[in-house]
């Protein structure tokens, strides 16, 4: 059994046991996810961080969350953040939001690939394969 820590003791606590209780009513929401960050490893084979050490990711996830269509667009900030990072992040997210949005609309994964890489897919996967789970 893990100890209970003092960073959840308090306010933290009661906060997060409220969280909780109002998220156990919320529906399942599917929403395209774009994720700015910052201070990313050069070496980093899994994110490809740009100059500024800066990368961009996007997928489609299940979120707990009350809104519809009549809310498209929800931002996140850190509390902590630094401002100019929020700032230059903001600029390449919105510089991917139309990749983001064709990669939502895509029938599949496979539809967002290259024409050729799609026919080269359709060869090799299995039709029923299920690709709703792949985030690029």
């Amino acid at each position: 059994m893990i100890p209970m820590t003092n960073w959840l003791s308090g306010t933290k606590l009661e906060a997060r046991l409220s969280l909780l209780r109002s998220a156990a009513d919320k529906p399942v929401c599917r929403v395209l996810q774009l994720d700015g960050f910052t201070g990313i490893s050069r070496h980093d084979d899994v994110m490809h961080p740009d100059a500024d050490g800066d990368a961009i990711m996007f997928g489609m996830v299940d979120e707990l969350r009350r809104s519809g269509p009549e809310l498209p667009v929800r931002v996140h900030v850190h509390a902590d953040a630094d401002a100019a990072d929020v700032l230059r992040v903001f600029d390449k997210l919105r510089d991917s939001i139309e990749s983001a949005l064709e990669f939502r609309d895509a029938q599949n994964a496979a539809d967002w690939m290259s024409e050729k890489a799609t026919r080269r897919a359709r060869q090799t996967v299995p039709p029923d394969w299920d690709r709703d789970g792949i985030p690029f």
